[in-house]
């Protein structure tokens, strides 16, 4: 066989088998030698067989000729000795022994697959150039180590600097090119090799659209309309890399995950999930149809998901039931090296982190806590008050959450500049009005309206909204209230239904769901539903004196946001 150049030639399938896996051990060697096979004889194989092995073999990934695994690891391993401290060596080494502890296969270490979750955040970069070291530093000892799978779930929040980080981090620690490294990314169901040039599917964008777009329609606060969504695809992208199988499916599940949790917050999440679930209806008997730690808490978040989507949207799609390896085991990096940013600022740099547009408040990789000050300018606006003194009710409360976060005084100051004066506030307005639109889709008229909440409960909001923003539309308040309670076809009023869809950026249907419910904004008593449920224990709420209410009083209020 001539592959890459190389000759190869053996008289039997396990000479050939040794070589293959010497010289391109990244290589699907069985299906390689199955093709040699069909070509030397091809009524062996059955057509259909034929072509799925013509199909599947492909010198896409790179010749191990590119990489010498040798002295490019060593190399790497002298790279980070001129970052780190001797302390932070040792504590990898001690994280590499709880690691060998945890594999299950401990006479081939490279059949073991370690993942960890990559947001393209500070914390998680940390987290996978220190399972890196852990890699090489096991790789020294023994001379062979595990396979380190890497795995992405972006989002609407995620910019294009958030992927640029990730893909320079990437490039500085060789992953990609070390050919035990496996970068993934994940779209939907589909799980395949990290791009920075990646593209969200459009039926996903539209998911996450009109969920930002109903929660705050329905009269939600900042967290619950951009950051309940994320943390249930936070999960599903971790169940996602744990069942991955490669390529062609033939390789081993991941044994161990890494989380950025203490083993005491690991179980504080599956309590909190789990309680969750089962407060809303969730029975036990169903609960433990899942198996495993994370079976269970992916199978509760499912559902706490679930309930929620009934509340915004009306329906939901049902929960699938999934078998999860019931020895993969969670570990944390946390337990044995510091948490906060600036006790690894020195690596972060190192790797080539920036600190750019995707860094907004206490979120290092998202632009959503941007546009949760912009939509606070925007309900100050709705009440006759500047812009600009929403925003600062925002920061007001944000600042001092970015200090009890740990966050170094720099990054915290580098925010505050941003949002210095009233011309600085406007200068964000115009950032974060562009990336809503470029992102997430929505228009300024889009984002006005969703404050005023104009056809919930009926519409009980929709003259105020229309007098104040829409004049020319009072006179069909008749005809909105008939079309949205389904009285009437929408054909009978396809100009009024567009125009309605225009300035909500819902679809009628959406929008006559509005109309049947009820407000579900929180206000310091229990509605006993999935949102106060979400929102008990969460350190990202804060108690303010606002002025944004309809008399101009200052008032108590509980304020949300990252």
């Amino acid at each position: 066989i001539e592959f890459n150049n190389k000759k190869v030639a053996h008289t039997n399938s396990q000479g050939l088998a040794d070589t293959m896996n010497g010289a391109f051990g990244f290589v699907n060697s069985r299906v390689l030698l199955a093709y040699s096979a069909t070509l030397a004889n091809p009524s062996r194989l059955g057509s259909a067989s034929l072509n799925f092995i013509q199909r599947n073999v492909s010198t896409e990934r790179k010749p191990t000729e590119s990489y010498d695994v040798q002295s490019g690891r060593m190399s790497m391993l002298k790279k980070f000795e001129s970052f780190l401290e001797p302390k932070h060596f040792a504590q990898a080494h001690q994280t590499a022994a709880g690691v060998l502890k945890a594999l299950p296969h401990k006479n081939e270490l490279t059949k073991n697959n370690v993942l960890v979750g990559y947001g393209g955040g500070k914390d998680s970069t940390y987290a996978v150039a220190y399972l890196r070291l852990v890699q090489l530093l096991i790789f020294k000892e023994r001379g062979t180590t595990f396979n380190l799978r890497i795995i992405t779930g972006p989002h609407l929040g995620t910019g294009k600097e958030t992927l640029e980080n990730i893909m320079n981090v990437y490039s500085t620690l060789e992953i990609g090119l070390d050919p035990l490294t496996d970068p993934l990314i994940r779209d939907g169901t589909t799980v395949k090799k990290f791009s920075k040039d990646n593209k969200i599917s459009e039926h996903i964008v539209k998911e996450e659209r009109d969920n930002v777009l109903m929660a705050a329609h329905l009269g939600l606060d900042a967290r619950r309309r951009y950051c309940d969504r994320c943390n249930n695809d936070l999960v599903s992208t971790i169940k996602k890399g744990i069942t991955y199988r490669g390529k062609y499916g033939d390789e081993e599940v991941s044994h161990v995950i890494v989380t950025g949790d203490s083993q005491v917050e690991q179980k504080a999440y599956y309590k909190w999930f789990v309680e969750a679930a089962l407060s809303l209806g969730m029975s036990r008997e169903e609960l433990n149809k899942a198996n495993g730690y994370y079976g269970k808490m992916s199978l509760a978040v499912a559902y706490v998901n679930k309930k929620r989507e009934e509340l915004t949207h009306g329906s939901a799609q049902e929960i699938v039931h999934e078998k999860f390896p019931e020895d993969s085991i969670f570990f944390s990096i946390y337990d044995d090296t510091a948490y906060d940013a600036g006790s690894h600022r020195k690596l972060l740099d190192a790797v080539g982190y920036k600190f750019g547009e995707s860094f907004n408040f206490t979120e290092s990789d998202c632009h959503a806590p941007k546009l949760m000050a912009l939509h606070r300018g925007y309900l100050a606006e709705t009440f006759d008050q500047p812009y600009e003194s929403g925003v600062k009710e925002y920061t007001d409360y944000i600042f001092p959450l970015m200090k009890r976060k740990e966050i170094p005084e720099d990054l915290i100051e580098l925010q505050k500049q941003r949002y210095k004066d009233d011309e600085a506030i406007r200068n964000e307005r115009k950032k974060a009005e562009a990336y809503a639109l470029e992102s997430y889709n929505f228009t300024p008229e889009n984002l006005k309206c969703i404050e005023y909440t104009p056809f919930v409960d009926k519409c009980r909001n929709l003259e105020r909204f229309l007098q104040r923003e829409y004049p020319h539309l009072i006179s069909k308040i008749t005809e909105i209230r008939q079309l949205l309670s389904n009285e009437v076809p929408q054909s009978e009023y396809p100009e009024l239904t567009s125009q309605l869809e225009k300035i909500s950026g819902l679809n009628i249907k959406l929008l006559q769901h509005c109309f049947s419910s009820k407000v579900m904004k929180r206000r310091g008593t229990s509605l006993g539903n999935v949102f106060d449920l979400l929102a008990e224990g969460d350190i990202h709420q804060g108690t303010i004196n606002s002025k944004l209410n309809a008399t101009g009083e200052e008032k108590q209020i509980v304020i949300e946001g990252r």
